[in-house]
């Protein structure tokens, strides 16, 4: 009899287990199940709303410039700029016998001057108006590369590598001097070029200086566009220089003050900018499309882009 009973109590746990094993999760469980279903539940709304937000996105308008459409916004905002200077440096020079210009006439034609717009350096006979015609190419690749830099790179990358362009500076300033035999940097002066070197690349070398002498840093995409980029600015430098002390060496610029001469090469040169830029958005059909786009550009955003040249256009000018 106490054999049977003890068999019968184990069939009974038995069936105990097996039922505990499928029966259906209690209130407790039920509701840590249901707890762990909601942030799943939330990830895919989610991913659903960013799918359709995106989705509106791309057939409206869109968020942000490309560097193509910045430099684009630029251009036009120089080319704004430079046509109201024109006008004001045709009636403000009309007169002057000391500046030079394509018409110097005198008797009854001479009235025709007045509509002609007046340069300081001559064309036909000053090489600083050609330079500084020249520079302006310089100055838009400086600044197409370095706004398309920013295009696939973070600008806590891009800003410090910025800073390296001093360095074009030294290794332009370093030919003449070797060829004149003259000392162009005190060891002082080049320990802080090395300074401003490592610290400009170190924030997009990740802390393994190792990159830097692989070819694989510098063939990255904003690496590339911003040496490019400042390339371009240290030799705009480098020629503006020459031509302000050439020009204020000249017997025939003597009288003229050298903020003159200077406000001459800014005028020519993004003058030049606005002719490289007309030229290179008409040649290249990307570029021309990528104009076309500034359309779906929020117009907040177009203003405040032109603002931004404005800006900049007059820290030159001042």
């Amino acid at each position: 009899p106490a054999n049977g009973r003890r068999q019968n109590s184990d069939k009974v746990n038995e069936s105990l287990v097996r039922r505990s094993r499928i029966s259906p999760a209690g209130p407790e469980d039920s509701a840590g199940m249901q707890h762990e279903a909601e942030p799943s539940l939330a990830v895919s709304k989610e991913l659903e709303t960013s799918h359709e937000a995106a989705s509106v996105s791309s057939e409206g308008e869109e968020e942000h410039l490309d560097g193509v459409q910045d430099c684009a916004v630029a251009g036009l905002t120089t080319m704004t700029v430079m046509y109201a200077l024109a006008l004001k440096r045709v009636h403000v020079q009309t007169g002057f016998g000391a500046f030079h210009g394509a018409g110097t006439g005198s008797g009854p034609d001479s009235s025709s001057d007045a509509l002609l717009l007046r340069f300081i350096w001559s064309p036909s006979e000053d090489s600083e108006w050609w330079m500084a015609t020249f520079s302006g190419t310089l100055m838009f690749i400086h600044y197409l590369f370095l706004l398309m830099a920013f295009d696939s790179a973070p600008s806590t990358v891009i800003n410090p590598l910025i800073q390296v362009s001093s360095t074009w500076m030294l290794l332009g300033s370093a030919v003449p001097a070797a060829i004149m035999g003259t000392t162009f940097i005190r060891p002082l002066d080049l320990m802080c070029y090395v300074i401003i070197v490592v610290g400009g690349i170190l924030p997009s070398l990740d802390g393994n200086f190792r990159k830097m002498f692989t070819m694989r840093f510098w063939s990255q995409k904003f690496v590339r566009n911003t040496v490019v980029s400042e390339v371009s600015v240290g030799i705009y430098d480098l020629v503006m220089s020459y031509c302000l002390q050439t020009s204020g060496k000249k017997e025939k610029f003597r009288e003229i003050s050298p903020a003159d001469l200077e406000f001459e090469f800014f005028f020519i040169a993004w003058c030049g900018f606005v002719v490289s830029f007309c030229l290179t958005f008409a040649l290249l059909p990307s570029f021309r499309q990528r104009f076309i786009d500034l359309r779906k550009i929020p117009r907040k955003i177009l203003i405040l882009s032109g603002i931004g040249q404005a800006l900049t256009l007059l820290g030159y000018y001042a």
